[in-house]
Order: C-alpha cells, then structure tokens, then sequence
C-alpha cells in the first residue's frame, strides 16, 4: 500500500529541506511544480495542457494538476512512501485525492503545516540559493555540496512574486487546515525550529502506519 504524507507550509517555510532528508531515506518526493516543469520540458500531453494555461498567466485547473499527480503517483511501487510538496492547494484537490486513495488502496498519515511568520518566510526567500542539477537549497551563494554546481536564485524568488506567493497560501491553508482537521490528520510543526529539531520531530510521526 502507497503511503504519503502531506507537507503545507508557507514558500520558505522548510518543506523543501526537510523533504530533501526524506529523500534520502528512500521516501519519493512529489512537487507539482517540478511535475509541471518536466511534462512542459518533455512536451507530453498534459505538459501542452499545463503550457496553455502558464504562458496565459492562468491558474491550472484542479483536474489537469490532479491528473500530473495520478501520473505520478500511477508509477511507484504498492510499498512507496511519498512527501507531498505542494497539493493539495484547495479542498476540492483534497478531495479528488481522498477519493484516489480510497480507488487505489492508497493512506494519508498525516498532513503536517509548518508555521511561520510572512516576514521570516520572505527573509528566507530573499536568501534562498538552489542547486539547478539536484535541488539542494541553500541560504548563502556557493557550491552545492553535493555535486559541485553553482548554486543559484530561483527566477520566482522576487519580493513582490513571493509576497503574492505567500498571500495566496493564505486564501487557502484555513480550509485545508479545517478539512484535515476533521479527518484527525492534522499536525502543526514549529517552522522556526532549527530543521535538525523539525526532523525529530517528523522522525516520531511519519512512520505511523510504516511497520
């Protein structure tokens, strides 16, 4: 049985560091935006879909972004655990994915918010360095450790992007939040903990459900 759990946080708020220790751990990582990125590149189908809506500065719709996760999903192993990055955005895209899991014998262990405030998370944004050929983030420019490459800022890591990015986050957490909530699959993270202590932390409850 596929088992996932689900990362909300603010941009900057340490989902991607976090997901990154996972990784390593043998967890597969699942970001919608990398997703779109890579049928774009690879000119697929629904990479033409997500295209339309991208370069025409509108919001892909909930089932074309839902279908690039079923994709994704569809392609591991019956055993995969899995860090959602990203998706859900909205309760109508909890739901399709609720529905999925129960279609496909798929379990939420838990949908984890990592908090912090709109002045740290722009902070950490406005010094956030990347690596371009694995992901590694970085907060000061320099090599990435891993594989020597030159790190690099994010194109959408522009004060005013990020602004719009974490008011967005706001339009929509609260009903995310309160579905979850109610499924008794919430759990909050303090985000301005150090990410070793956030790590323990996650160590305890994502292997609920594991053994």
């Amino acid at each position: 049985m596929i088992k996932y759990v689900i990362f909300l946080g603010k941009p900057g708020s340490g989902k991607g560091t976090q997901a990154q220790r996972f990784v390593e751990r043998g967890w597969a990582w699942l970001s919608t935006g990398e997703l779109m990125r890579q049928h774009i590149r690879k000119q697929t189908d629904l990479g033409q879909q997500v295209s339309h809506y991208v370069q025409s500065g509108s919001l892909v719709p909930d089932e074309i972004t839902f279908a690039l996760v079923s994709d994704f999903m569809s392609g591991l192993s019956d055993k995969a655990r899995v860090i959602m990055d990203g998706f859900p955005r909205s309760k109508n895209q909890a739901q399709l994915l609720e529905e999925w899991s129960a279609r496909n014998g798929a379990e939420l262990i838990l949908a984890i918010e990592f908090c912090l405030s709109d002045d740290e998370a722009l902070r950490r944004l406005l010094n956030r360095y990347l690596c371009p050929l694995c992901g590694f983030i970085g907060n000061a420019p320099g090599r990435c450790p891993k594989d020597d490459a030159e790190l690099v800022r994010r194109v959408d890591d522009d004060e005013a992007v990020i602004l719009r990015r974490i008011q967005d986050y706001g339009n929509y957490i609260s009903q995310l939040r309160a579905y979850y909530q109610r499924l008794g699959k919430y759990m909050a993270v303090n985000g301005m903990a150090s990410p070793d202590t956030i790590t323990k932390q996650l160590d305890k409850v994502m292997g609920v459900g594991l053994r």
